[in-house]
């Protein structure tokens, strides 16, 4: 039983030597496998190394908040409709127009001039072209040009009232136009 042991063992050492060969001088410890051809004179590859790991608002750390920590304080947005466009009433603009022209029907009572501008920096035009409805005269309709997809689209709507004195007072309110629909604003 040892014998079948001892000549197990050295059958097992033989086989191991017989897999590596030293490679360079005596002194040399790199050992390099033998009978196969793509490993031969390979370098070592090595892992890329990892992206930083950068701490988001929450510590990963458990443990108390620093002292120095304030939230950011809310900050209101401007008069309008940002943040609800989508929750407005809206319609596909009509087949006969660009699929990414945007359109907007602003109700006001007593208006006496509604004027929509761009507030982007990168806006196609300035001022949105429209026109008074003929048949309801609170309604002021008015369409862009097409718009550039990935830009945001707020515009600032200007409508000014007639005072009783014969001046006029203004309010300013800012909707987002969204591209192939026309959105309905009820002042």
């Amino acid at each position: 039983m040892n014998r079948t042991r001892t000549l197990g063992q050295s059958t097992a050492l033989l086989l191991a030597c017989s897999a590596v060969t030293f490679a360079g001088t005596p002194d040399a410890t790199v050992i390099r496998q033998t009978g196969c051809p793509c490993r031969d004179g390979a370098a070592p590859v090595a892992a890329a190394p990892m992206a930083p790991q950068f701490a988001g608002p929450i510590s990963p750390m458990p443990g108390p908040i620093s002292p120095y920590y304030r939230p950011l304080p809310r900050v209101a947005p401007p008069p309008g409709t940002l943040g609800r466009t989508y929750r407005l009433r809206s319609r596909p603009v009509p087949v006969e127009k660009h699929p990414r022209v945007a359109m907007i029907d602003v109700h006001v009572e007593n208006a006496v001039d509604v004027t929509v501008r761009g507030t982007n920096d990168y806006r196609v035009e300035d001022t949105l072209d429209g026109f008074q409805d003929d048949d309801d005269p609170s309604l002021w309709r008015f369409e862009s040009k097409p718009l550039v997809p990935g830009l945001p689209h707020i515009y600032e709507v200007e409508v000014e009232y007639a005072t009783p004195e014969g001046t006029t007072t203004s309010k300013q309110l800012y909707v987002r136009l969204i591209m192939g629909r026309i959105v309905e604003l009820k002042i």
